[in-house]
């Protein structure tokens, strides 16, 4: 695994101009594999991409790699396998033609042999060792009781889930700046976690997934594309939890509607915003995060309703007056710049003539559970909006 971290983040060594030749002819190879790993990719046809003889390429393929290149590609087209036997509904024959095998007896007999078990084996398998690679993945697993081996934390910002903090063996770095260094700190600890499976969405993907292929099976469950509940049962359908999701689906519409009925009582038809101060920006927020619950489940009326699909929309001062709506949620970031855009913005006149100062229907927040995306933090956004509107938490910054 030492290995795999120096050849994914080292710089690469001085070469000669006949060593640069070939690590390039070898990486276009490489790549190749990893993009058309389902392909017919013999020797002959990898040597002749990179301009060797099949001789040549081996020898330079196996420095390079310590296999051979047909190795290599079986390697790979086993791991995706790996992959995909997690994704309900899959066949093993469908799985066995998408990485590069007609016959699904043949391609059962590499797998067992690669992987120790049987492709039916190695779906019921039970894995305990789950990393959770986007920050949501962690409020689904919890919600059904399920405590990942490795997560995302950021001890100070998630206090909404620090029950669980340390029952989870690898916390991993969290930043609303995920720079490179916190990322390869991450893949350092992932190597030392040795996850079953890790779960990412498609931002994740986009910056590490072959990283992280090479670390575990690794599913992207895409955020922007599904909702929080379709997130929810892909998975509970990849740990087995199908059942449990769905008893926990059903509790939760039962909340809702009690808790409709309360905030009927105590806002009428009020309409609400989520106001957000983030490193310095001004937002506000439609009907992700906070806002599913809010306007999604609970039905309080948005006031201002985003484009379909959006999460939020950076706002000028100006536009306060017409977008604030009769209350106002606000979250302020404790960074300097937000903290000094608050400063600023509470002082100026267009702030203390908006409809929800005037009326003290302002409620200055902390950043969660309202912007995260999963089923275990709406659960408590729906006691926290029911303190909120009942007055027991009414603040006027």
């Amino acid at each position: 695994m030492h290995e795999l971290l120096t050849h994914v983040y080292a710089p690469p060594k001085e070469s000669t101009v006949g060593d640069s030749e070939h690590t390039s002819a070898l990486d276009q190879t490489l790549e190749l594999i990893e993009l058309g790993y389902a392909e017919h990719l013999s020797r002959e046809v990898l040597a002749g991409v990179a301009g060797m003889s099949v001789w040549h390429y081996s020898r330079v393929f196996k420095n390079r790699t310590g296999i051979s290149p047909m190795e290599y590609v079986n390697n790979i087209r086993m791991d995706r396998a790996k992959e995909m036997l997690l994704v309900p509904g899959q066949t093993i024959k469908h799985i066995a033609s998408q990485v590069g095998f007609q016959d699904e007896f043949y391609f059962s007999r590499k797998f067992k042999k690669y992987v120790g078990v049987s492709p039916s084996t190695y779906q019921r398998q039970k894995r305990s060792k789950i990393a959770a690679l986007s920050f949501g993945t962690t409020g689904h697993l919890l919600a059904l009781q399920i405590i990942p081996h490795a997560a995302l934390i950021d001890n100070r910002r998630d206090q909404h889930r620090n029950l669980f903090f340390s029952n989870i063996p690898y916390h991993l770095g969290r930043s609303k700046r995920m720079n490179p260094h916190i990322w390869q700190t991450n893949v350092e600890l992932l190597i030392q976690a040795r996850p079953d499976l890790i779960i990412c969405n498609e931002y994740e993907a986009h910056t590490l997934k072959r990283t992280l292929q090479r670390i575990a099976p690794t599913i992207v469950i895409p955020w922007k594309g599904l909702s929080w509940r379709e997130h929810f049962v892909q998975v509970a359908s990849i740990v087995g939890q199908q059942q449990n999701a769905q008893q926990w689906l059903e509790q939760y519409d039962d909340k809702v509607i009690h808790a409709k009925e309360q905030l009927t009582y105590f806002i009428g038809k009020d309409t609400v915003s989520i106001i957000h101060i983030m490193m310095g920006h001004l937002l506000i927020y439609g009907r992700r995060n906070g806002g599913a619950v809010l306007y999604n489940d609970l039905g309080v009326s948005p006031s201002h309703d985003l484009l379909p699909g959006q999460v939020y929309r950076a706002l000028d001062e100006q536009e306060l007056p017409q977008m604030v709506g009769d209350r106002m949620l606000l979250i302020v970031d404790q960074d300097s710049e937000s903290q000094q855009r608050w400063h600023k913005l509470q002082h100026t006149q267009l702030w203390q003539q908006l409809m929800p100062v005037q009326n003290q229907h302002v409620y200055l927040l902390d950043e969660m559970p309202w912007l995260d995306y999963s089923p275990y933090a709406h659960d408590q956004i729906i006691d926290e909006t029911l303190k909120l509107f009942g007055g027991t938490q009414h603040i006027n910054p």
